[in-house]
């Protein structure tokens, strides 16, 4: 229990420092050294456990202060061709048209200029190259900051390795083989004959799928055949996992044991096949957290101490993100955790009432036999699937209804498709011809696996698209964290309090229905109209995506970028959780870049009424998008030009431009929609991709642009904003939407030059912006995700 509370410590430490974004590394030095000294003088227990907690919590925000935010080879990222040199890391990883290859870099050149430098590199390449790990390479591409896509920052994928630069569309010159043989360039050189053994050996997907499960190499399984596991909630069979680790030491001890080796030499043989097998598959983060709890788990076992499962998961937590802090967002770990915490808390109770359910139907000798064969596929996979459930819903937006059928029906052969794929390997090596019949067993239940799973994913029903609140799924585990400490103490209130329900069930589940119907009460008091003007600057990238929910409570969209499930995302955090409507959709100009989210935006919403800028525009995308929306809902804005429109709310909404409807060859930079929001006092300018030549032409209409809050146009790059233009405006605030990865280096620095002495927040920096007024005051924050 002690060790619970102190890794939540930590980990929840990290957390608070992460969100905090601060550069104090002072503040975090400094803090645990007062709790440290507090609990060497205090000695009463509860207080002490408290101050233990406190002082996980400052040492694990110092963890994520120490760790680096950048690299030394990432100052020159966007800088345009690159040419790096650096040694190989880790095994390349293929995929259908590249190989991606990790170096870690020592010189660079750029601009005719070689630079010492230092940071590990991800760069792609093409998939011919025989690159190998320990490869002294030369790569020439051009270097950036990897990008975000959709919902899936790329980026911060990469930063948990310790990864800020990408070589994009690389040529790769080895300059020198490595020749030096160790341990672990052995385990890879015979993972990559076992991979080739396969693939000469089996047809795809066959083959694909073996090397996925057996090798952890998923590079070979085709995109559909990816799809159809994901579809059905069996996308874990392909993924290294604990799995996989407890059949290998599984296989390791059962041999030994009918050898009557000893216990601890049984443990200790099977801990090392773990880290030989971890090894051999490449160690990864994922496999290496695997073969950690896999270990812990195996260690208790053999030992005859019975694990506390949540103990040993708050021990890995703790080690790994004690190695990496980075680790707490890794999708992979948070799954995992979820998984094993599922099993942990719900096998047995499930267990049980299954097994009670087959005694009733079968005779006691079957019903043994049934539920002990069902066990693994089928309560183990729904402890797992009820777990990780709401955290598949957050992150992926969909369910699978069909998993558990799934699961019973090809978790049973798994094992055997590990120990016939392992034998073909080994036999392979040694004695090929008796290669062939392993191959042709593992071929049949590697067929079975795939058309099974084939089957249920081409079912109209195996899985829905359905949205759940990043709120929600905190309080969820939150939740299960609390029942987990309460089972590990079993205090008596708690027994109490359980005996209560039990004999007044009726009774319980009324009074959870009417604590269910107060928090949905809550939750719809709360979303209602507050009386002021809110306006999101939606974190889409380089592109435009604003949000405004008038003080009446009306949705107002502006542009959407591309990335249509980060902007529902988007969009469901910070709507009413009740709402399907968006009142006005403005879309400033038909640049894909732009509205190609909106498309799906407007299948889940009703759109009341959408204003573009008028200008004609061929790409089928946009036209569907009008038509999704409704052609009798479009109005061009020149029919609005000059008029204000007034809400009910007080607020009034005005477009500047465009006067003339555009041409087709007119640019976005003259034929943007320019909008211009206005509360009371405070006044908001939306320019879009307004040009200084665009705001030449409207300055010289005699038009009045000035606004208190101006949202920077063409996100700050050059020829952004004139001086005149500024002038005008005279803003107090200003806010430049972009991508920290965008090729352009925008902003650009005479546009911050120009901005100097008006606050200026960027969505590159501080992620989505919120902006508050009532008419007279003001209040901004920065919301992150």
């Amino acid at each position: 229990m002690p060790l619970i509370l102190i890794a939540l410590g930590w980990c929840v430490g990290i957390a608070y420092a992460a969100g905090e974004r601060s550069d104090s590394l002072l503040v975090w030095v400094a803090a645990p050294l007062p709790l440290y000294t507090a609990y060497w003088l205090i000695r009463q227990r509860h207080a002490r456990m408290f101050l233990m907690i406190a002082l996980a919590f400052a040492l694990g925000g110092l963890r994520f202060a120490l760790a680096p935010a950048t690299s030394a080879i990432a100052a020159f990222n966007n800088y345009g061709g690159a040419t790096v040199e650096g040694i190989v890391i880790a095994p390349p990883d293929a995929r259908e048209d590249r190989q991606q290859i990790r170096i870690s870099a020592d010189s660079i050149t750029q601009n005719s200029r070689t630079y010492a430098t230092n940071g590990i590199v991800m760069i792609d390449a093409p998939r011919w190259i025989d690159v190998r790990y320990g490869d002294h390479v030369r790569a020439t591409g051009t270097l950036t900051t990897p990008s975000r896509y959709g919902n899936f920052s790329y980026a911060d994928y990469l930063a948990r390795a310790g990864i800020y630069s990408q070589l994009r569309d690389a040529s790769v010159e080895i300059l020198a083989a490595d020749s030096a043989a160790n341990p672990f360039t052995i385990l890879l050189d015979l993972r990559r004959r076992a991979a080739d053994q396969f693939a000469r050996s089996l047809p795809e997907p066959e083959s694909g799928l073996l090397t996925g499960i057996l090798l952890g190499d998923e590079s070979s399984i085709a995109d559909s055949t990816e799809d159809a596991f994901a579809l059905t909630g069996a996308a874990h069979i392909v993924a290294i996992s604990g799995f996989n680790m407890v059949v290998v030491s599984g296989i390791v001890t059962g041999l030994l044991k009918r050898l009557r080796a000893p216990r601890r030499l049984s443990t200790l043989l099977a801990l090392a096949a773990i880290a030989v097998y971890t090894l051999f598959v490449g160690a990864s983060a994922a496999v290496l957290r695997a073969a950690l709890m896999s270990g812990l788990l195996i260690v208790g076992k053999n030992l005859r101490r019975k694990t506390f499962v949540p103990t040993s998961l708050a021990f890995a937590a703790l080690i790994l993100s004690a190695v990496n802090p980075l680790t707490l967002w890794d999708v992979g770990f948070q799954l995992s955790f979820a998984a094993v915490l599922g099993i942990a808390l719900f096998t047995d109770p499930l267990q049980n009432r299954f097994s009670a359910l087959l005694s009733r139907l079968f005779p006691k000798s079957a019903a043994a036999r049934l539920s002990e064969w069902l066990a693994e596929p089928l309560i183990v996979s729904l402890s797992a699937t009820v777990a990780v459930l709401p955290l598949i819903i957050l992150l992926f937006g969909r369910v699978s209804w069909v998993t558990l059928f799934v699961n019973v029906l090809i978790v049973p052969v798994q094992p055997l498709i590990l120990i016939l794929g392992g034998a073909a390997a080994i036999s392979g090596w040694v004695f090929p011809p008796l290669a062939a019949i392993f191959h042709a067993g593992v071929f049949i239940l590697l067929a079975y696996t795939i058309d099974v799973v084939r089957f249920f994913a081409a079912l109209p029903f195996a899985s829905t698209e359905i949205a759940i609140h990043k709120n929600s799924v905190a309080l969820l585990f939150g939740a299960v964290v609390v029942v987990t400490m309460i089972r590990a103490v079993r205090p008596s209130w708690a027994s109490r309090v359980w005996q209560w329900i039990k004999q007044r069930r009726i009774l319980s589940l009324i009074g959870a229905a009417l604590a269910a119907l107060v928090i949905l009460g809550i939750a719809y008091v709360r979303a209602q109209p507050d009386g002021r003007l809110h306006v999101w600057l939606l974190d889409m990238g380089h592109a435009h995506a604003a949000l405004i929910r008038t003080p009446g409570g009306a949705t107002i969209l502006l542009d959407g970028g591309r990335y249509p499930t980060r902007l529902l995302t988007l969009l469901g955090d910070r709507l009413p959780f009740y709402s399907h409507t968006i009142d006005l959709l403005m879309i400033t100009h038909p640049d894909p870049n732009d509205y190609t989210a909106l498309l799906e935006v407007a299948e889940r919403y009703t759109i009341g009424a959408a204003i573009t800028n008028g200008q004609p525009n061929g790409n089928p995308a946009y036209a569907a998008l009008l038509d999704s929306i409704g052609l009798e809902r479009v109005t061009p804005a020149p029919e609005f030009s000059g008029d204000r429109i007034t809400l009910p709310d007080g607020t009034r909404i005005e477009i500047l431009n465009p006067i003339t409807s555009p041409s087709l060859s007119d640019s976005f930079g003259e034929s943007a929609l320019v909008l211009r929001v206005t509360l009371g006092d405070t006044t908001f300018l939306f320019p879009s991709d307004l040009d200084a030549d665009g705001q030449a032409v409207l300055l010289e209409q005699g038009i009045d642009p000035e606004a208190q809050v101006l949202i920077v146009p063409r996100r700050g790059g050059e020829d952004a904003l004139s001086a005149e233009f500024l002038r005008a405006v005279n803003p107090s605030l200003a806010l430049i939407q972009l991508d920290p990865a965008n090729y352009a280096r925008d902003p650009a620095p005479e546009t911050l030059e120009m901005l100097t002495g008006i606050p200026v927040y960027r969505t590159d920096q501080v992620g989505t912006i919120h902006i508050v007024t009532d008419g007279s005051s003001l209040w901004e924050w920065a919301e992150g995700d």
